[in-house]
């Protein structure tokens, strides 16, 4: 990267802005969160929303991150004999003042020692940010390749001019870059004492200090983006969880702390624009995430809140009805709009939107009228609120109920080809002709080589249909006024399955309850016994086969038993049957065991033998089922002949033999539905008695994981004759590194306040 450095002597005070110190809001608070390798530091205030993370010794870095048009400020320091230096907090987080309308925070470090060099810095959306990485690992040209140059480093029109101010009072580092609209993020690093600044030859920037006591500096980051409105606290939670807190004060220490944990969290991720998906790397909106984590959180979360997620979602609505996954805004809009014009022959610049919006994933369509109909079908909110909701013009200019019909007719059109009776493959849904992703295993490897994802096409689609129907019988509108409208908008799906016979509606939603067949998969228990011998030998390392071998599987019969001696618990008698991760292209399924039947346990209503299906695999120990001591794994390869699988699903892997926060949330908010849902029933008592035990203990297993339950993933290791939780990243050769605060990790109020209630706990 090309940098323009400028060393001028100037006053200091021409180069330092203001602090805003007498205008901080009485909202304003700060938290820290550490986590492996990383420390994190975050802002809450009217002023600035901001997080801070600072990383040592193996990838020393400083990130300033805004969800201010998912902005960041990255700096990278050298390593010196493979160790970098100790980057610690000095004075904490605080707004600061940007001239221009944008937002600013300032903080204090030190670097632990009397030198520092900074070899890279970018000034951009946190996207860029993310793909840059680790500029000093080996992963980094990887990268180059992976995502292109200008993916992996800082776009070459991008050149910030970087200042040395000295004056008998101290040094000054200021980096600024602009934007296309004459805006400037801005970075400002003021030292005390006698220190010295220069450029090196290699371009890179040495800061020392003479006396060689420890390098300390007050740094101020400002992006040209105008603050987002953080929600008060009685304006997003409800008051039902409110209270439920006033409860739950003065029991378990561990159980208090993570609950407020999950609400500060929450808290900062909030904001009356919009959710942001997970901070740092997903600091703005993401429409799965959204859907999910508010899903989860309903009786949770205000009216007025769920209301305005809701309407983040359909401001971002394409033409068609799709959901949008991800916004790119701020500099990556201005990256992406750049881009566009320099492909053009003529160079002429495309006409400039404010935002541009990805469609490619598939099932937070299906998933948006589950959230509707939570919302629009909720008694204790008024028919008059509902109303004004729905004619209410969002950001498209159009009623918020046409933008919800463009979305029915969407996904409708997308169903309606298995209405004709048993499905073929080829009508499920599958992932976008050229795409990799579809589904919230949305890495590359995520599905397994699969394009028709079993979390979408098991029970999601049938459930949406029964959506739709519900809310076009709810009375919200008459039929025929539905039936005109879809007629005008030409949402000609809508239109035909509003004039279909309620029967026929049901054979819809029937055919789809049994498009689950196609991903059934069956092993008897000798074939069990070939692929996990074949998988323990060829996948884990000695340490972790040992622990592993050792697993009960009941009745006395241990994993090695099973395997070298041929005993066969009762439980494996008949083999082993679960769902199939995916399907590929020629509608084969991919053999690997995982939890997306959580969707199936929160979201619909499974028979007593499928639920039992379910508490088998949740009970059955890795690598047989999906539990260990870390928590309940959201997948499993064991299974699969396809050796790759082992390791792009295994415990490096983003969604692999790792535990995701909310996953664990929906299981137990599902079995506590589910709980709900039976105990109304006299004969279901014994399965109420088998999910009760399950339920209580992937509670015990949540809380085990501590402060990680708080995030977005965590891996596992070895440590004794255990495995236990581990952050994720935190492992050389981890594919990526997990954020510290994600929405759909702070869901935990939600499900503690439902367990609460189905467990008896609190009373």
């Amino acid at each position: 990267m090309s940098r323009n450095l400028l060393i001028i002597t100037a006053l200091l005070t021409l180069a330092c802005p203001a602090f805003r110190g007498d205008a901080i809001a009485m909202e304003k608070s700060s938290f820290s969160i550490a986590e492996g390798h990383n420390r994190n530091y975050f802002l809450v205030s009217d002023e600035a929303l901001c997080h801070l993370v600072l990383t040592d010794r193996s990838n020393p870095r400083v990130l300033v991150n805004f969800p201010a048009g998912n902005s960041g400020i990255a700096l990278w320091f050298s390593r010196e004999e493979h160790e970098g230096p100790e980057i610690s907090l000095v004075e904490g987080l605080e707004p600061a003042t940007d001239k221009k309308g944008g937002t600013a925070a300032s903080f204090s470090v030190s670097f632990g020692r009397g030198k520092a060099v900074l070899s890279d810095w970018v000034l951009d959306s946190v996207r860029q940010v993310r793909n840059y990485g680790d500029p000093q690992s080996e992963d980094f040209n990887s990268k180059k390749e992976r995502y292109g140059e200008d993916h992996a480093v800082p776009p070459h029109w991008i050149k910030p001019e970087v200042l040395i101010i000295n004056s008998r009072d101290g040094t000054v580092l200021s980096i600024e870059r602009k934007t296309l609209d004459n805006g400037s993020y801005h970075l400002l690093l003021k030292f005390a004492g006698p220190v010295t600044v220069k450029e090196l030859p290699s371009g890179k920037i040495s800061m020392e200090r003479a006396d060689g006591s420890p390098l300390a500096c007050k740094v101020t980051a400002s992006v040209p983006f105008a603050p987002l409105a953080p929600f008060k606290r009685q304006s997003l939670f409800s008051p039902g969880l409110l209270a439920f807190r006033e409860r739950l004060a003065g029991t378990e220490g561990a159980a208090m702390k993570s609950f407020d944990e999950s609400l500060r969290n929450l808290l900062f991720l909030s904001s009356r624009e919009k959710y942001c998906a997970g901070s740092w790397r997903f600091l703005t909106y993401f429409g799965r995430d959204t859907i999910l984590s508010l899903l989860l959180m309903r009786e949770a979360l205000t009216a007025e809140a769920f209301s305005l997620g809701m309407e983040s979602i359909l401001d971002r609505l394409s033409d068609e009805g799709s959901v949008a996954h991800e916004e790119d805004i701020g500099s990556w809009a201005e990256f992406r709009y750049i881009e566009e014009a320099l492909s053009r022959p003529s160079r002429e610049a495309p006409v400039k939107r404010e935002a541009y919006y990805d469609y490619k994933m598939i099932d937070d369509d299906f998933l948006f009228p589950l959230m509707a109909k939570a919302w629009l079908l909720d008694g204790s909110i008024s028919l008059e609120v509902k109303r004004a909701f729905l004619e209410e013009k969002n950001a498209r200019g159009e009623k918020n109920i046409v933008s919800m019909a463009r979305n029915w007719d969407y996904v409708l059109g997308k169903a309606l080809p298995l209405s004709g009776g048993k499905a073929d493959y080829r009508n499920l849904i599958r992932t976008g002709r050229g795409e990799e992703v579809g589904d919230w295993r949305d890495s590359r490897e995520g599905l397994g080589g699969g394009v028709y994802p079993g979390s979408v096409n098991i029970e999601m689609v049938a459930q949406c249909i029964s959506s739709v129907d519900a809310l076009a019988g709810s009375g919200l509108y008459p039929p025929s006024d539905l039936q005109a409208m879809a007629r005008s908008r030409k949402c000609s799906s809508l239109a035909e399955f509003l004039s279909w016979e309620p029967r026929r509606r049901k054979q819809l939603v029937e055919a789809w309850h049994e498009a689950k067949s196609h991903f059934i998969v069956s092993l008897e228990a000798g074939e069990m016994r070939r692929r996990l011998r074949s998988y323990m030998d060829g996948a884990l390392e000695r340490a972790e086969r040992a622990v592993l071998m050792r697993q009960p599987l009941g009745e006395g019969i241990t994993l090695q038993d099973f395997l070298d001696k041929g005993s066969v618990p009762a439980s494996l008698a008949k083999g082993i049957e679960f769902y199939a991760l995916s399907l590929d292209e020629k509608g084969n399924a991919v053999p690997v065991m995982n939890s997306d039947f959580s969707f199936w346990l929160f979201l619909g209503e499974p028979d007593p033998g499928e639920i039992r299906s379910m508490l088998r695999i949740l009970r059955l120990p890795y690598p047989v089922g999906l539990r260990s001591e870390a928590g309940i794994f959201v997948a499993n390869p064991a299974y699969s002949p396809d050796k790759a699988h082992w390791v792009t699903l295994g415990r490096k892997a983003y969604h692999g033999t790792v535990v995701w926060s909310w996953q664990l949330s929906m299981l137990e908010m599902g079995l506590s539905v589910q709980i709900e849902r039976y105990r109304n029933f006299k004969r279901n008592e014994r399965l109420v008695e088998e999910m009760l035990p399950v339920l209580r203990d992937i509670r015990a297993l949540r809380e085990k994981a501590g402060a990680l339950a708080s995030s977005e993933l965590w891996s596992y290791r070895v440590k004794g004759l255990s495995l236990v939780p581990s952050p994720y990243g935190a492992e050389e050769g981890s594919q990526d590194e997990s954020n510290a605060v994600q929405l759909w990790s702070t869901v935990l109020p939600a499900v503690m306040m439902k367990e609460a209630s189905v467990l008896g706990l609190g009373k």
